[in-house]
Parts: structure tokens; sequence; C-alpha cells
């Protein structure tokens, strides 16, 4: 692997549950994501796939921020903004760091740098978002959420899966 691609890809793997840092959030492709989602394993991890444009998706983050910062029943949160299907690749990421300076998160983002299929199919969204997937600590893929997340249910699923 090239050195520089070995850097991201530390970085990118280390940053599963890590706390957001400043600066634009990342672009990822689905990749990025997929090995994202993999480096978190240990503690469960919440995907969710938001937009700053989707009022459903900013009225969700105080419930995805008591997920993140609950260390006894929560869930590691990673936002995959959307951003870029309307902003485009290109502003996106400025177009979503601008977001989070007014409205700060705990947990990490990425901005989803790609094809509409693409994503679709790797994470079979439904096409609606708020959308988010729970996986279990060793990375099993416990329940989905359409619309808005509840923290409460987040929990029951996390129990339920013992």
């Amino acid at each position: 692997m090239r050195p520089a691609l070995a850097t991201v890809c530390t970085a990118l793997l280390l940053a599963g549950c890590a706390p957001r840092t400043e600066g634009p959030p990342a672009p990822a492709g689905v990749a990025d994501l997929q090995a994202a989602i993999t480096a978190a394993r240990g503690r469960p991890l919440l995907v969710v796939f938001w937009a700053t444009w989707c009022r459903p998706c900013v009225d969700e983050i105080p419930e995805l921020i008591a997920l993140h910062t609950d260390t006894d029943h929560g869930a590691c949160v990673l936002a995959v903004s959307l951003d870029a299907f309307l902003a485009g690749d290109d502003k996106a990421p400025t177009v979503v760091q601008e977001f989070l300076t007014r409205t700060p998160t705990p947990y990490p983002h990425r901005v989803y740098i790609g094809g509409q299929d693409d994503i679709a199919t790797a994470f079979e969204l439904s096409g609606s978002i708020p959308y988010a997937i729970l996986y279990d600590a060793s990375g099993r893929e416990l329940r989905r959420f359409e619309g808005r997340t509840a923290a409460t249910a987040v929990r029951e699923a996390l129990a339920a899966a013992g």
C-alpha cells in the first residue's frame, strides 16, 4: 500500500469512535466507510446517514449525542453526510463543517463522496434519510432505523441482543 494511502486508511480506522476534530469532515467512499465500521468493533456502532438540509436529521442530533456519550448503554455514532448529492463533492465538506460549527457534535463525521447507487447498494439503504444501521460490538448488524432514531430504541435493541 502506498504510504499516503496507508496514512489515510489508518486515520479512518482509528477514528471510528474518536471525538470529532476541528476542520472539515473527511470525505469518504464506500470502502472508507466499510473500513471505519470494521475498525469500530469492540463497541456498538450506530452509522447514521443524514444531510444538513434534512430537518428530521437535524432534529435527531440530541438523541445521537446522548447515545454517543452514554458509555454504559450507548453506541458509538458515526455520521455519514450525504450533502454531496446536492452541494457537490468539492463543496460538501465545507457545507457540513459550517453546519457543525453552529451545531457541534462529539461524534465523528464523514462526507460521502461517490455515486448514489454505490452507497445505496453497499449499505442496502431505503432512499430516505435519516437512516441508521446499528451494529453490535462484534460488527454484526442488529437493526435498521428509518426516520429519526430514538436513543431508547437503540438501547432496547442492544439490550435484546445481549
